[in-house]
């Protein structure tokens, strides 16, 4: 395995990927006993290969196992966990109809304690198989606690939240750095609970149920930079705000405007994936609270439809988070075949910082740009990048085609153009 720069890459692969039909009729056969355990992660090894040379196929410089051996994004914790269960959520999913959609959640059944792998051996084999960088997704601490909210610790001997959120992001820690000493230096939380908080009708459900949604996005953004403060500056942690998505429905819908000022200025993590693939996203206005020293990667680009957006369309698009800010609060981070330019380091008290230089500006050419040519811009939320979640690699490539056809990038354009999930 090569790895040339930090992440997160110009080209992103973001979420997990559609189960290949072979994987599925493993899992059905295995959860109906006429396989055995060897035998199904066989099929879980040959699908994650070929899920890999898929990715990197398309010129991809990092990875996923796509989340082939997870029964749900976050299910794996709760079978690795001691004192983790399942319980009906308070929520539901839902679509434009009003149709919803009930679902199991974590709860809590008493003192936690980590009996098993979570995602060590996950990685181990996406590594064993990997020539670009690996990266692992999980669960943010804040999904292991909002579908039932206080009745997640109801019976379980904590005393309170904060108490079981202690013990959690205890958890985190020893296992990133499990993932750290095995030599993993890319991990996303995939959050999904904090976008449901900037839902009014959501935070009206939650006082309903006995909740305070101010404390809430507190609690869970503590839980969140609790879990991720011991990482080594040379470990990216990226923060995927999700609205969820399940067989076409979702959990909820509006902007990031009531949360952004606490999450985006408080999220102790190098980089946030925001959605805006649908008009639910709401606007870019919120992207002004993004700090400088982060990095920030737009979903622009639908994986949800089997439609194949214009070149034309996407680049208007593409050119609306400009309004949010000034090239000036651009900084470089590095381009794609160049020496870094910016280098993050932690203060005393644990903080990262970062010495970034701001850009000065493209080199003068004409005709059309390489990959290698186009840098990234830290912190910015004038950086609008766009994120495919599929496991077609025939719509990746329709995508990369579409948007390496826009205009070269300028100064007075500052869009790094795609960045594929």
């Amino acid at each position: 395995m090569t790895v040339a720069h930090a992440p997160p890459f110009r080209a992103e692969h973001v979420g997990s990927l559609l189960r290949p039909s072979e994987l599925t009729q493993a899992f059905r056969a295995f959860n109906a006993g006429t396989i055995s355990a060897d035998a199904f992660r066989a099929v879980q090894d040959k699908v994650i290969g070929d899920a890999v040379t898929t990715q990197e196929s398309l010129g991809l410089k990092l990875v996923t196992d796509g989340e082939f051996r997870r029964a749900s994004y976050w299910g794996h914790w709760v079978d690795a966990v001691e004192g983790l269960g399942v319980a009906p959520a308070l929520f539901a999913f839902h679509d434009e109809s009003g149709a919803e959609q009930e679902f199991i959640a974590a709860t809590c059944t008493g003192k936690l304690k980590k009996s098993a792998s979570i995602s060590t051996d996950e990685f181990s084999f996406l590594q064993s198989v990997a020539s670009v960088t690996p990266k692992i997704t999980m669960p943010s601490p804040s999904t292991l606690h909002f579908w039932r909210l206080n009745e997640t610790i109801a019976g379980s001997g904590y005393p309170s939240e904060q108490h079981y959120l202690a013990d959690l992001t205890a958890i985190y820690r020893q296992e990133i750095a499990d993932l750290y000493d095995l030599g993993c230096r890319y991990i996303q939380l995939d959050e999904v609970p904090l976008i449901m908080l900037a839902n009014p009708a959501i935070r009206k459900r939650v006082v309903s149920l006995g909740g305070d949604p101010e404390r809430l996005t507190a609690l869970y953004i503590e839980a969140l930079n609790a879990a991720v403060q011991d990482r080594p500056t040379d470990m990216t942690a990226a923060l995927h705000i999700c609205r969820g998505n399940f067989k076409g429905k979702w959990l909820t819908e509006g902007g990031y405007d009531d949360i952004a000022e606490s999450v985006f200025g408080q999220a102790e993590v190098d980089a946030f994936f925001l959605e805006f693939d649908t008009d639910r996203a709401g606007s870019f206005e919120p992207l002004r609270h993004v700090p400088l020293n982060k990095k920030v990667v737009l979903g622009l680009v639908s994986s949800k439809t089997p439609h194949v957006e214009d070149p034309k369309n996407s680049k208007c698009v593409f050119s609306k988070p400009l309004s949010t800010c000034h090239l000036s609060r651009c900084r470089s981070a590095r381009s794609a075949d160049s020496p870094a330019q910016s280098r993050e380091t932690r203060s005393p008290n644990g903080t990262r910082s970062t010495n970034s230089r701001h850009w000065s500006g493209w080199p003068k050419r004409s005709g059309a740009r390489t990959e290698s040519e186009y840098p990234t811009f830290r912190g910015s939320p004038g950086t609008s990048w766009c994120q495919l979640r599929t496991a077609s690699s025939a719509a990746a490539v329709a995508l990369v085609r579409i948007l390496m056809s826009l205009p070269t990038v300028t100064r007075s354009n500052p869009i790094d153009i795609i960045s594929l999930a």
